[in-house]
């Protein structure tokens, strides 16, 4: 089990917390989608590149998770006949 510090900012203030590295074992990544009325396809999806599970849980008593994400977006364009 790793630690590490996570800055959190709750009502303005900022602080750092603690959490638990967690090792990703199973993934699928789908791309959404997107035709618009010109032909053209927008590609897009978010990748998890690191999760940290806090050591404090939420007011329901759930745990909570502090994720980095990096979007992804392709476009392609439509084809247009000339």
């Amino acid at each position: 089990m790793v630690k590490v510090r996570v800055p959190v900012v709750t009502d303005g203030q900022r602080s750092d917390e603690l959490g638990e590295l967690m090792n990703i074992v199973k993934q699928s990544e789908p791309w959404s989608e997107y035709v618009l009325e010109d032909g053209t396809i927008i590609r897009t999806k978010q990748t998890l590149m690191q999760l940290v599970k806090m050591d404090k849980v939420g007011p329901d008593g759930k745990s909570i998770y502090s994720m980095q994400t990096q979007p992804s977006i392709v476009v392609i364009p439509s084809v247009v006949d000339e």
